[in-house]
């Protein structure tokens, strides 16, 4: 099940996106900026990043705002459903992986 943590569509993005990662440790998550439009801009490109739920870059601190700044987030138990998920948003081809997780 593909769940989307944003702060513009959802009230407590930050609290619901940190349970999901508790409940789901073994899970991905495709980081995506919020200005991606389906055109699979260069940006986009650049900025997207296939992550396990467990990195630390997208899995810290209380007081870290994962969903509340430029970028949201894409979550699935399966990383191809994530990613499929994150190229339908993004209109990429394809996804670069995080260089310190995976």
């Amino acid at each position: 099940m593909i769940r989307i943590f944003h702060s513009d569509r959802m009230d407590n993005s930050e609290q619901a996106y940190k349970a999901w990662l508790y409940e789901n440790p073994t899970g991905y998550v495709v980081n995506l900026p919020k200005s991606a439009n389906g055109t699979g801009r260069k940006t986009d490109a650049t900025l997207t990043r296939v992550h396990k739920a467990s990195c630390p870059t997208i899995n810290g601190g209380e007081d870290s705002a994962f969903t509340t700044s430029a970028y949201f987030k894409c979550c699935s138990p399966g990383r191809e459903e994530a990613e499929q998920e994150a190229k339908d948003i993004t209109g990429l081809v394809s996804l670069q992986p995080c260089a310190k997780c995976m």
